[in-house]
């Protein structure tokens, strides 16, 4: 329809030799119109800022309240006190109120009404005034509107900074109309191109006649784009400002229409603004189309895009693929596309229904092409427009009708919904339930009872399998004696927790095919622990187990050999492992007698059935005539229909349900750009997760509020710490742990803290020095201190990191054990002024193998050398590190790039405290 109503006002514009712009009132006064071909749809108020009369920053409506943390889909920059004008594109609203938020404490700071509001028939506008707040913060603008006895939520981010915000968006608005008009001025922003690009995909390196839309002709913007700052840095200044807008273009006596998005990345200081980044990516507004020459689907044209999901029936008829956030099903028997579902059935211009806060998750497709499909995040259209949760959809490829069956209302933001529905969900087809882990618990949204229920909080280091299974083991302990197994293969209650055991075993998880588990057990003194501190696991079995814990299978290799780097490959349906040996090389030094594992062969040692993938490549890309084309990977000379049928939406009976998440956790997560990457119980795993990049931000999460725990932001180039300084001679010859230690403390109480004291106390392993068959035999230091701390005459070593931890934990509260950390990360805790106690050999780079030693300990085998040593990092540079050396008794400096070597090589162990 819309495709019509377009061309018809085209032929009037060719006919009259006028080209008019739409929108264009938008400059002039505060009415944003819509296309007259959706005036009959579901109409919601949306909200606007305004800046000098013009709007940027689309707020969404939310007919649900949303967790404030998760509100980043916009951002801006307002200074103290600062009156902020909003707009409504509906007059029939009232009551509107506002708050400000602290979105990580949850903290209400401030609420009031707004003022000046006025109306007219096409909206209403208000003011809000801000509080005094602290610079650099991040905080939410909460307003609320009443519409027809319902409140109406909308959230804006912002933060209180220099506020050049109104040349930003002037200098970003006259940039895209220079070179929309084709001014060569626009060079006065972004600066000279080079060549290449096209009308669709340019950057601003692009040439001159591509970023002036000189390589088309006949084209007409359809709508005025409104500024969306999609991201802010408060650190760097930097600005990304998202323009979305429709062009109309003539082509061989049709008129095409496109979708294009325009990003800017600038900043904006003293009333100048620097333009450092443009892009602009398009594609066609037009539905898939048969190409009878090469004999396959044109999914769509202009800038590349991949299917981003995919499942296949099991007959291999049918394919369902997730492309540009719209579902379709591919018929490969009768070449047939269909359009199963997205909100943007009309192509439509309506800014809400453009929201791409929501995704899609593919659940099941059968023989028939029916399929079970989630959309999750935020409802840009249809019957729960404006909602914020999970809607589940049943597609009847028979009647080509969708039924939604349940709608779940959700507090916590899309992007947050998509990390856990893509890496902690399970759908039980059988059941009609599917399973969800939000935070460290899990849930159950039974589809057949429209029932949303929490069942339980997950074990401690819990892994989701695809095959539908949660395991839990502790990937960093030698010692587990056990796997923890919850089935969602069938229904699942808070006591089906089933704990596999192997009398005498220790176990690990090595993975997982469908309906079963790999498990590989193994003896602990037959581990061998490298001075990294990864170990070798020679598993003396590895048995396949049922997800009720039956042993289905089980390999042993030959007598004398064990198993290891075993490889899973379900398209082959194969489990194959290499085999090892112990080698002993023993001479007459035993600190040079060597111990390790050699590999012998490769063999493969369980056959499984091939689990059935649809192909990654669904669709290719083809530059024809000059312009990229997106078909789909499937030649026929046969066709049913030459254009895709569309399937409709039925509006039978569907359960709204109220859902409320339990806040009573304790859990750590990892940010990036905003977006939730992921989740972990332990510090040290989720600093696993982040990076040193700026835009990372990990948060301790406790019960709901959230404290920034690392970021990059604000990182000083160089900095030194007064951290107070201990030598550890004379009184314990081998004390630099705890002599570290004790600085380490004295700074964070602000106490003098006795090495002594903390030697006294430190634990031990008593293990004694023997020598059996050439093989040393000795303590763990992961156990405890191994031999005498003060007597020199006597055998001893050291210590590790965790009866340092056990020990220190008894003196402060906030102290994390950050081993396994980047090294960027340490010095990046370092640059907040906290100093870092670290264990590293004393050269201050890697250990010679010639100076490592193989010990015997109650907890295998392990590399040590007596290079071992500890130190606490107070201060960095662009080229040294600062050490406070209890050894040399002073502040000395090192190269940063060889003791990040070092302290890798001795296991990347570290301690903090972070209040």
């Amino acid at each position: 329809m819309k495709r019509f109503f377009f061309t018809f006002i085209f032929l009037i514009i060719a006919g009259s030799g006028i080209l008019i712009a739409f929108s264009s009132e938008i400059n002039q006064k505060l009415h944003i119109e819509k296309p007259e071909v959706l005036k009959n749809m579901q109409d919601h108020p949306i909200g606007y800022l305004m800046d000098e009369g013009q709007a940027y920053n689309v707020l969404y409506p939310f007919f649900n309240e949303v967790e404030e943390f998760a509100m980043t889909d916009s951002v801006a920059v307002f200074s103290n006190e600062e009156t902020i004008s909003l707009y409504m594109d509906k007059k029939d609203v009232g009551n509107l109120s506002y708050e400000i938020i602290n979105p990580l404490t949850k903290e209400s700071l401030y609420t009031d009404d707004p003022s000046n509001i006025t109306s007219n028939e096409k909206g209403v506008k208000a003011d809000i005034k801000l509080s005094n707040l602290e610079p650099s913060k991040r905080y939410v603008l909460k307003v609320v509107a009443e519409e027809g006895g319902h409140n109406i939520y909308y959230y804006q981010s912002f933060y209180i900074g220099n506020n050049n915000q109104s040349d930003l968006l002037n200098t970003i608005r006259k940039t895209h109309s220079l070179m929309f008009e084709g001014d060569k001025d626009y060079k006065d922003y972004i600066g000279d191109g080079e060549e290449g690009g096209s009308f669709y995909e340019a950057n601003k390196n692009s040439s001159e006649k591509v970023l002036m839309w000189e390589t088309i002709k006949d084209y007409v913007k359809m709508n005025e784009p409104i500024p969306e700052i999609i991201s802010y840095n408060p650190s760097t200044g930097i600005y990304e400002i998202r323009m979305r807008f429709t062009v109309a273009t003539r082509k061989d006596y049709e008129f095409e229409y496109w979708d294009f998005t325009e990003k800017y990345t600038a900043t904006a200081s003293n009333g100048k603004v620097k333009i450092n980044n443009y892009e602009r990516y398009g594609n066609k507004k037009n539905e898939p189309y048969f190409d009878g020459t090469r004999l396959q689907w044109i999914l769509d044209e202009g800038y590349e895009r991949k299917e981003s999901q995919a499942i296949l029936s099991d007959s291999n008829q049918y394919v369902a693929f997730v492309y540009k956030n719209e579902i379709w099903l591919l018929d490969k028997t009768y070449n047939e596309l269909t359009k199963i579902f997205g909100f943007d059935i009309l192509d439509s211009d309506y800014v809400m229904d453009e929201g791409d806060q929501h995704r899609m998750k593919l659940l099941d497709i059968d023989d028939k092409g029916n399929i079970k499909y989630l959309v999750y995040g935020y409802m840009s259209a249809g019957d729960f427009a404006g909602y914020n949760g999970i809607l589940k959809n049943t597609y009847s490829h028979h009647k080509r009708d969708n039924e939604s069956t349940l709608f779940v209302k959700l507090g916590i933001g899309y992007q947050e919904l998509e990390y856990y529905i893509e890496n902690a969900s399970y759908f039980n087809a059988e059941n009609e339930e599917f399973y969800i882990t939000i935070k460290d618990v899990l849930y159950s949204i039974d589809f057949r009872e429209s029932k949303f229920a929490p069942i339980m909080s997950l074990p401690s280091n819990s892994t989701y399998s695809e095959d539908g299974i949660i395991y839990s083991f502790d990937n960093k302990l030698k010692e587990n004696i056990g796997v923890q197994l919850i089935n969602l293969t069938s229904s699942v209650s808070d006591n089906n927790i089933k704990t596999i055991l192997f009398e005498n075993k220790y176990t690990r998880v090595i993975g997982t095919i469908d309906k079963g588990i790999i498990i590989g057990t193994y003896s602990l003194e037959n581990t061998y622990q490298y001075l990294d501190g990864s170990v070798f696991y020679p598993f003396d079995v590895i048995y396949i187990v049922d997800f009720a814990g039956n042993v289905i299978d089980k390999h042993t290799p030959e007598q004398g050999t064990y198993y290891q780097n075993v490889n899973i490959n379900k398209q082959e349906g194969l489990i194959s492992a290499a085999t090892y040996r112990l080698i002993k090389t023993i001479g007459f030094n035993p600190s040079e007698n060597n111990v390790t594992y050699e590999k012998t062969n490769d063999q493969t040692i369980y056959q499984f059935a091939k689990e059935n993938y649809a192909t990654s490549t669904i669709t290719s890309n083809e530059i024809i005539d000059e312009t990229n084309h997106i078909m789909i990977n499937q030649a026929s000379i046969s066709l049913n229909e030459e254009t895709v049928p569309v399937a409709t939406n039925s509006h039978k009976k569907y359960v709204l349900l109220d859902a409320s998440l339990q806040n009573e956790n304790y859990i750590y997560e990892v940010y990036n750009r905003n977006k939730l990457i992921g989740v972990a119980k332990q510090l040290e795993v989720a600093l696993r997760m982040t990076s040193a990049n700026e835009l990372t931000i990990l948060y301790e999460n406790r019960n709901g509020k959230r404290k920034a725990m690392f970021s990059a932001f604000d990182q000083p180039s160089s900095i030194l710490i007064d951290v107070p300084i201990l030598a550890q001679k004379p009184e314990l010859i081998r004390g630099c742990e705890v002599t570290a230690l004790a600085m380490f403390l004295s700074y964070y109480k602000q106490d003098n803290i006795s090495k002594i004291t903390l030697s006294e106390q430190l634990r031990k392993d008593g293990t004694p020095k023997t020598i059996i068959n050439g093989i040393i035999h000795f303590g763990d230091m992961h156990k405890g201190f191994v031999g005498s701390v003060s007597n020199g005459a006597e055998p001893g070593l050291g210590v590790y990191v965790e009866p340092i931890y056990d020990l220190a934990a008894t003196y402060t509260d906030n102290l994390y054990n950050i081993t396994g950390a980047s090294f960027d990360q340490v010095l990046m805790f370092v640059g907040e002024g906290r100093p870092v106690w670290v264990i590293t050999p004393g050269s201050y780079n890697k250990v010679s193998n010639k100076l490592l030693e193989n010990w015997l300990t109650p907890s295998g085998y392990m590399e040590v050398s007596f290079l071992e040593h500890s130190v606490v990092i107070a201060g960095y540079d662009e080229t040294f590190v600062y050490l406070n050396d209890p050894q040399q008794g002073r502040v000395i400096k090192q190269p940063r790039i060889s003791f990040q070597i070092g302290w890798e090589n001795q296991g990347s162990q570290a301690l903090v405290v972070l209040d």
